[in-house]
């Protein structure tokens, strides 16, 4: 097996773990904006490695691109997801988990809430319950930036048959 064989590998774990813990809770009501770049608020939870029984808290937003027609040779940015976030995996993840080409930028804080993920949870339901916005998440603590890329794909792939609609009207006009 070749060095690149083996980090393509690790990472196929990695993103199948994701894919198989993440959970999305609640998403976004509203569309992706189709002209303009859409902010996703979103809240992650992941139990604590460090205070057992304790809930880690990731607030943050993500900021997606305009939707637009893919033009051969662009490449997709990520930014924000810290230095963990391998810059081996982008390539990898465009393909495996089907990122839109486009620009992803995130800003996320981290917070301990005091209590198991079920009680976050149902804290963070209660408290979300009207915002149309927001986006709540569970998923392992170490794939957490891979579980905002699959929350931000699947809110791109729910926005998509609309946003083909609307190009193909726009086209036609």
């Amino acid at each position: 097996m070749t060095i690149a064989e083996g980090r393509q590998m690790e990472f196929q774990e990695v993103y199948q773990k994701a894919v198989a813990t993440t959970k999305v809770v609640r998403h976004r009501q509203p569309n992706l904006f189709l002209a303009s770049d859409t902010v996703l608020p979103f809240v992650l939870l992941h139990e604590s490695e460090i205070n057992v029984g304790d809930t880690v808290v990731r607030q943050g937003k993500v900021t997606v691109s305009a939707a637009h027609l893919v033009v051969p040779g662009r490449e997709h940015e990520f930014e924000g997801f810290g230095e963990d976030f391998p810059e081996r995996y982008l390539c990898i993840l465009g393909r495996m988990a089907s990122m839109p080409l486009g620009k992803y930028a995130l800003e996320c804080s981290v917070d301990v809430f005091e209590g198991s993920i079920q009680k976050a949870l149902d804290h963070f339901q209660r408290k979300m319950e009207d915002d149309e916005e927001g986006g709540l998440c569970v998923c392992e603590g170490d794939v957490w930036q891979l579980a905002v890329c699959l929350y931000v794909g699947k809110m791109v792939l729910r926005s998509a048959p609309s946003d083909f609609n609307d190009f193909m009207t726009r086209i036609g006009e």
